[in-house]
């Protein structure tokens, strides 16, 4: 079996911060409500979030259309935005000891 390394800059996509995130974090949904509008759009192919959490009457659509413009421009967190190089170790040096 072959192990495949991938570098987490690759993955990142534009924002590890979703917009479900910027919901919870404008107090508009909670956490289970979250959680109940991604199944739903798991369900429904080709629903957005903003789109589920309104058709569950979890919060109108006027403010999540607001919101999301906002999100849009949002300015993700620097530490969400840090290369994962900047935290890389040096390699440690091992030392042997003989046994003569």
């Amino acid at each position: 079996m072959q192990t495949e390394i991938i570098e987490l800059s690759k993955i990142t996509t534009r924002s590890r911060f979703m917009f479900g995130e910027f919901l919870v974090e404008q107090r508009v949904l909670d956490r289970f409500q979250l959680f109940r509008a991604l199944q739903l759009q798991d369900r429904a192919l080709g629903a957005r979030l903003g789109e589920c959490a309104v058709a569950l009457g979890f919060a109108p659509r006027t403010v999540i259309e607001q919101l999301h413009r906002r999100f849009a421009q949002h300015e993700p967190d620097p530490f969400e935005a840090m290369a994962t190089e900047a935290f890389c170790r040096e390699p440690e040096i091992e030392i042997l000891e003989s046994t003569d």
